[in-house]
């Protein structure tokens, strides 16, 4: 397993184009910036998408109860627990992102057996829940954002669910090593996700 992409240093952003428009830096969980642009974490964003989903709990329900109970002990330990995100979220939604948070931890963190059991089961339970909304993808080698973003357009209704649904996208193609074109209106997902982070609160 490659410990390396989205999962590792987070969703990329470059500001050759324009002067940067990135004023904060942080060390990783946050943001990390490098020469030529700056890499934002999206864990927040992931764990969103996913535990709106509500086959991810029919998933969750059947897991092993001692599998379960070590993934929350593990997520319980995680510094991404210092934050207000978590007073956003339902009973039932606070168990499924923890849960998966667990298992990030475990792929991030993890020993190597270990951390592979975690990415085949987080790489399942992803396909069941979101993937299949975007099995559009395997079909291309390179996508516009905008064919992303209308996706993402559906869930308008919960505030920050369409950019955690254009991150969970992201994820999935590079996945699948499909390219998003990052034309038309992908920079403004920056301030999108700053908003979130802002709102959830920073780590």
């Amino acid at each position: 397993m490659k410990r390396q992409g989205i999962l590792f240093q987070g969703l990329y952003f470059s500001t050759k184009v324009k002067k940067s428009f990135l004023s904060e830096e942080f060390s990783y969980n946050g943001e990390i910036q490098t020469e030529n642009g700056h890499y934002i974490d999206v864990t927040y964003f992931l764990l969103y998408a996913l535990c709106k989903k509500s086959m991810v709990k029919k998933m969750i329900k059947i897991m092993e109860d001692d599998w379960k109970r070590y993934l929350l002990s593990v997520s319980g330990k995680s510094s991404y627990q210092k934050s207000t995100f978590w007073e956003y979220l339902d009973n039932d939604e606070w168990e499924k992102a923890q849960i998966i948070l667990g298992l990030l931890e475990e792929v991030r963190n993890g020993h190597v057996a270990r951390a592979e059991k975690a990415w085949i089961a987080f790489d399942y339970l992803f396909y069941k829940s979101i993937g299949k909304e975007l099995d559009f993808l395997s079909r291309e080698k390179s996508v516009p954002f905008e064919k992303i973003c209308d996706v993402a357009e559906k869930y308008q209704g919960i505030p920050f669910l369409p950019s955690a649904y254009i991150c969970a996208a992201f994820l999935w193609a590079e996945n699948l090593n499909i390219e998003i074109q990052k034309s038309g209106t992908y920079d403004f997902l920056y301030p999108c996700l700053k908003e979130g982070e802002k709102n959830w609160g920073s780590l």
